[in-house]
């Protein structure tokens, strides 16, 4: 007898197994029709998602959503990007709030950097510096977050004089963090038309926001400090006094010679801007940085210098370069105090008593030997920033 490997399957059981598999099949291709995916009605064009993913440094799959929605047209995408970003970054931000940003750059701006941005001289004495906190030095080296701070910059430096509520200051005073907030973004002078585009009509608080939802970190706007030029009245003259309108307000160069013997307090400010960074960080960032304001005063008689001849000494004698030099002690020597010593501030760490860095004996005495016969330097005010201190 020859004995079978497999056992006798009957029929009944023949037919009940093909019924479950009958049955199987059915499901299986009613949930295929459950789960499939419509295909995109608008094919995204390629150039575009480049070119968007370029200006906007946003993901494959947002710049293809986002010419999908738009139907293939440019500016309606980056309105479709502007308010997901806007949304996204919203939510992120509720989530991420209390989350501990210690990380992230302090950035300066002054006159020089201005007028090599826009090619053309500005006024004299106006300098700002921020902090902008993240929560890792991986996001604060990122080229967003780096474009972020540049743009926060660049709009506090541009609206100082408003966002202060003064009128002017010979120190370093603190713009209000919630005005700086509600500013709406300065343009760029080199930056695509694109960019600016981008960037038109919104606040500097929602690019933080949509900067939030990109990088996914919490992003604090922390402390902003400026320097402002003095406010001179247009005096009575006759002769071209070279008035230069700033916001309702006319900054006098002194021009005709008289505005010095009227109403014109013969002193400008002369401000510097020092960060101290890794090698590599753009210029005007770091972690460390300092503001200083230096006062220049005519020592000529009555009506023997104008301001123009004033600037011109001041000019001639590099003051520019020392403030920045003095910016540069700031930074490396940490000083608590300007004068006063107090039971929080030992004498080695109040300013004018402290060893110039730069040699010459003490700040004090070298800050008096800037000093000319023609004008008298003396150190007003100075600000210590570094990223996420105490």
């Amino acid at each position: 007898m020859i004995k079978r490997a497999f056992p006798i399957v009957s029929n009944n059981f023949k037919t009940a197994l093909i019924t479950r598999m009958t049955a199987s099949s059915a499901m299986s291709s009613v949930g295929t029709r459950f789960y499939s995916v419509a295909t995109e009605t608008v094919k995204p064009n390629v150039a575009l998602i480049a070119k968007i993913r370029k200006e906007t440094q946003c993901s494959l799959s947002k710049a293809r959503e986002a010419l999908v929605a738009a139907k293939n047209s440019y500016e309606d995408a980056l309105a479709w990007l502007d308010k997901d970003a806007s949304i996204s970054g919203a939510k992120k931000a509720a989530k991420l709030d209390g989350r501990v940003a210690k990380q992230g750059v302090v950035a300066v701006m002054d006159d020089g950097m201005a007028n090599m941005m826009q090619g053309k001289s500005l006024l004299y004495g106006r300098s700002v510096m921020i902090e902008l906190n993240c929560e890792t030095d991986f996001v604060a080296k990122s080229d967003v977050f780096v474009d972020l701070s540049k743009k926060i910059v660049w709009t506090c430096y541009m609206l100082a004089d408003n966002l202060s509520g003064q009128a002017s200051a010979a120190g370093v005073v603190s713009l209000p963090v919630e005005a700086c907030l509600a500013a709406p973004v300065m343009p760029l002078m080199d930056v695509s038309q694109e960019a600016l585009m981008a960037d038109a009509g919104k606040t500097i608080q929602e690019l933080i926001l949509e900067t939030v939802g990109k990088l996914g970190e919490n992003i604090q706007l922390r402390r902003v400090v400026a320097v402002l030029p003095p406010v001179r009245s247009h005096c009575a003259s006759t002769q071209d006094c070279k008035p230069i309108d700033v916001k309702d307000r006319q900054v006098n160069t002194g021009g005709c010679g008289q505005c010095s013997t009227t109403s014109v307090d013969k002193s400008m400010i002369v401000s510097g801007l020092y960060v101290h960074g890794a090698t590599g960080t753009p210029k005007g960032m770091g972690r460390i940085g300092a503001i200083v304001s230096l006062k220049v005063q005519s020592l000529e008689e009555k009506g023997a210098m104008t301001m123009e001849l004033l600037k011109s000494q001041i000019q001639e004698n590099g003051l520019a370069t020392k403030a920045r030099q003095l910016a540069q002690h700031v930074v490396g020597m940490k000083p608590l105090s300007l004068e006063a010593k107090t039971n929080d501030c030992e004498s080695d760490q109040v300013l004018v008593e402290q060893s110039f860095l730069f040699g010459g004996g003490s700040v004090r005495e070298v800050v008096s030997s800037w000093s000319t016969n023609n004008i008298s330097v003396s150190v007003v005010d100075f600000q210590r920033f570094e990223c996420g201190e105490e």
